[in-house]
C-alpha cells in the first residue's frame, strides 16, 4: 500500500504545468515563469479539462522536455496534456507551495532554480503525502523548454512551517 501511494505521488510530481495565473484570482504572480506556471497549474488541477496542450502551451515550448529524477517523463505538449490529466484523475488534491521556498534566476533570465514542496492526497486518503523537489528549468523566449527535477518524499514535514 506504501508503494502504490509513493508511485503515486512519483507520478504527481512529474505533474506541473500551462497558462496564465492572472486567470486565477487571489494568488500573486511572481516574477518568474516557473513558478508562475505553478500557480496556474493550481487552479487548472481543480478544473476538469483543463489540462489540453494549448493551455500547456501558454507556459512551454512545443518541444517542451520534463525530466523527473533523470528520466524524461514528457516531450511536447501532448505528452505534457497527457500525464497530467491521468495525475488529474488519480488524486483528490494536488498543491505546488508557492511562493517556493527557495529560488534563484540565472543572470541571463535562462535557468529558474528552485527548491520546493508539493502536497497531494489520493481518493480515499486520510492524509496529504508531501514531495520535496530540487531542480531547474531552462527558459526560452519567455517558456519552459526544460524542466529537470529531482524529488522525494518527505516524512514528518509541515512546509508551511520552516524549522
Amino acid at each position: 500500500m506504501k508503494l502504490a501511494k509513493y508511485l503515486s505521488v512519483v507520478f504527481l510530481c512529474t505533474a506541473i504545468f500551462a497558462a496564465p495565473s492572472s486567470a486565477f484570482a487571489g494568488q500573486q504572480a511572481s516574477e518568474n515563469v516557473l513558478e508562475d506556471m505553478f500557480v496556474w497549474w493550481n487552479g487548472a488541477f481543480k478544473q476538469p479539462g483543463a489540462f489540453t496542450p494549448e493551455a500547456f502551451g501558454q507556459h512551454f515550448t512545443k518541444d517542451a522536455v520534463m525530466r523527473i529524477n533523470g528520466r524524461v517523463t514528457a516531450r511536447g505538449l501532448d505528452e505534457l496534456a497527457v500525464r497530467f490529466q491521468f495525475i488529474q484523475g488519480q488524486r483528490e488534491v494536488v498543491e505546488m507551495l508557492v511562493p517556493f521556498e527557495e529560488k534563484f534566476i540565472s543572470e541571463d533570465g535562462n535557468k529558474v532554480f528552485t527548491h520546493h514542496f508539493v502536497r497531494s492526497r489520493g481518493e480515499g486518503d486520510t492524509e496529504d503525502t508531501v514531495v520535496q523537489v530540487m531542480g531547474y528549468a531552462v527558459i526560452e523566449n519567455g517558456k519552459i523548454a526544460v524542466v529537470d527535477f529531482l524529488h522525494f518524499a518527505v516524512e514528518h514535514r509541515d512546509p508551511l512551517h520552516k524549522n
